[in-house]
């Protein structure tokens, strides 16, 4: 009897030992091992050598696309089912995030749709809204894009993805002056906008934003490279000093 009190006492004690020190550590059926952090994250992206250049170089300049980047080597072989059924029932203009994994992971041109492709996304929530099409998704206007010429390899997309390319997705697209009022009467008419920006707020470089609407404070935005902006109210003088062109895209006649 006292040989198996002692033995049941050094079971406990050894459970105990390796609960401290991490071994058997269950949370509802997980082991408890720390997230990694933005920090090291982007250390093992810089040098793990998994990640083609333009990966580094999204990681580093937009935080917001970490986890994406991250993932890369783990899911860009993964066919990715896409239903935006919804959205294209949607009374108000859907926000595509470039790098969303359903098709942020897929070539464009020299990229990837999620390092390079605002262009196409822009378009898709433009036409996915104005032709209640769930099949013009941001992969489909990608590839439609390429097809066309309307992507050059190192720089994006061309302006004409918009104006000849919406065109090709059944959209009545109109080039405006760089006027505040013309900006309204387009929305007021039910149209949806797409700015061509240079370097500001967006982009160092450049990029394409949608403009969904606007109200005293100022317009609403659709930025296809990040949520934050596009939860964020833009007065036309914040707007305006960042605008190459902009196009207004309706429903075609």
């Amino acid at each position: 009897m006292k040989k198996f009190v002692l033995f049941c006492m050094s079971v406990c004690v050894l459970l105990a030992i390796i609960g401290v020190c991490g071994v058997l550590t269950p949370k509802g059926g997980d082991t408890d091992i720390a997230e990694p952090s933005y920090e090291e994250k982007l250390e093992h992206i810089r040098t793990s050598g998994d990640y083609p250049e333009c990966f580094v170089e999204t990681a580093e300049k937009c935080p917001q696309t970490i986890d994406y980047v991250y993932n890369y080597p783990l899911l860009k072989d993964k066919i990715f089912s896409v239903d935006l059924s919804a959205e294209a029932r949607s009374r108000s203009v859907p926000l595509f995030i470039q790098w969303d994994e359903r098709w942020g992971y897929e070539p464009y041109g020299a990229g990837f749709i999620g390092t390079c492709g605002c262009g196409p996304t822009c378009l898709s929530m433009a036409a996915v809204y104005l032709t209640k099409n769930a099949e013009y998704s941001p992969l489909y206007v990608a590839r439609m894009a390429e097809l066309n010429g309307y992507c050059v390899p190192g720089n994006g997309s061309t302006w004409t993805l918009i104006s000849e390319g919406g065109a090709l997705l059944g959209l009545s697209v109109r080039e405006l002056p760089l006027w505040e009022q013309a900006m309204k009467n387009a929305l007021d008419g039910g149209a949806v906008l797409i700015l061509a920006l240079g370097p500001g707020d967006f982009t160092a470089s450049g990029h394409f934003i949608v403009v969904t609407g606007y109200t005293d404070l100022g317009f609403s935005v659709n930025d296809p490279n990040s949520r934050e902006n596009s939860a964020a109210v833009w007065s036309y003088e914040r707007l305006s000093a960042q605008i190459s062109n902009l196009w207004s895209l309706s429903q075609a006649a």
